[in-house]
């Protein structure tokens, strides 16, 4: 599916002559819109569409604390 996904954000890209890094900003946004409406996460989710590896990568990020 990534791999789906990557073919045809290059494919719009030179279309639509659309920056490449703006649509895969798009879907990035997307990723993490759905998991906070689907998993009811808390903010502070980033997601990074990884073309090397052709995953998609969501990451929720934490502050470390020493004492509660």
């Amino acid at each position: 599916m990534v791999q789906d996904i990557i073919r045809v954000i290059e494919q719009i890209s030179k279309e639509k002559g659309i920056n490449k890094q703006v649509l895969i900003d798009a879907v990035e946004d997307a990723f993490v819109s759905a998991a906070k409406k689907t998993h009811k996460y808390g903010d502070n989710l980033t997601a990074h569409l990884n073309e090397d590896i052709g995953q998609i990568e969501l990451f929720q990020v934490k502050k470390v604390v020493p004492i509660v």
